[in-house]
Formats: structure tokens, C-alpha cells, sequence
């Protein structure tokens, strides 16, 4: 992972290359953090890449794959999205023209087009899986496991302020 972030001389602000400092450390928290989810997510988009899935499908393959056999409805999908993506529609065409998703109307209404994981899709998924988590550890292993367990609960303590 290559980090775009530079320290200045011991005050320990963050700051993009030709930038000035985060005015505070919040600021630079929050912008080390923006930086840190890019490089994450370039790690995860190339390892992807020999599945020929970009990471957004994976996303919603993922999360089709943890609903069940149930399915999901569009709208459904776009709400459980990490990155909020206007095109969710588009995702799920790919993915259906791949044989990697089935669609059908639901029973209940007509109105409603659910969306499941195919055998394809699933077989596809066991394979990124392994991809996707061995990028993962390439990235966090620099923490170490000490380090990692508290950089995870961080991250959650963020979330539940937002």
C-alpha cells in the first residue's frame, strides 16, 4: 500500500503531497483515514482483477450471498453498500449477463425483482474470497495482531458515532 500522506517535522499532522498540515488531529485523522481506504480498496480492486469482478460487484455479489436464497431487491442492495453507488441497476445487469445473479419477480408482488447468487455466482465467490482475504492480510499484517484487534475496534467505536 502505498501512503500519499507525508508527516511534517514532529507535530505529527498529515498532509497530502504539496499540501499544507491538517489544521488539527482530528483533521488529520480523518484525512489519513480517506487516504488509508483508498489504498485498501486499489489493493482490493487489483487482486479482484483475475476474477474479472470489479470490486463493486463483488460488494453486491457478497452481500446477495448473505441474504440467502431469499434474495434481495434492488433498492435493498444499494441501502447495505459500503460506497453508496448510483448505479446498482447497472451492477446487477452485469452480473446477470454473466450468469453470476438470477432474477425473477417476487411472489408476494409483482412489482418487486429479487436478485440471488446463481452456482456460478457462488462458485465465482469461493475463488475471489480466497483473492480478497489474502489481500487483506497482505495489507493489515503491518499492524500486527495486537495492533490490528485495536485498530478494528476503533474503527467500530467510529461507526456506532456516526
Amino acid at each position: 500500500m502505498v501512503n500519499a500522506m507525508q508527516r511534517t517535522s514532529g507535530s505529527g499532522a498529515a498532509r497530502l503531497p504539496g499540501t499544507a498540515p491538517a489544521r488539527s488531529p482530528e483533521a488529520a485523522a480523518v484525512l489519513n483515514l480517506q487516504q488509508a481506504a483508498v489504498a485498501v480498496s486499489n489493493v482490493m480492486r487489483t487482486a479482484l482483477k483475475a476474477h474479472h469482478v470489479s470490486h463493486a460487484q463483488y460488494t453486491v455479489l457478497r452481500i446477495l450471498r448473505e441474504a440467502g436464497p431469499a434474495g434481495l431487491a434492488r433498492h435493498e442492495i444499494a441501502e447495505r453498500m459500503i460506497w453508496r453507488a448510483p448505479d446498482v441497476t447497472r451492477i446487477l445487469d452485469r452480473l446477470e449477463r454473466r450468469s453470476l445473479i438470477a432474477r425473477a419477480r417476487a411472489a408476494h408482488d409483482q412489482r418487486i425483482v429479487l436478485a440471488r447468487v446463481s452456482d456460478q455466482g457462488r462458485r465465482l465467490m469461493e475463488a475471489a474470497d480466497a483473492v480478497e482475504q489474502e489481500a487483506a492480510r497482505q495489507v493489515m499484517s503491518r499492524l500486527g495482531a495486537r495492533r490490528l484487534r485495536v485498530f478494528v475496534n476503533l474503527l467500530e467505536e467510529l461507526q456506532k458515532e456516526t
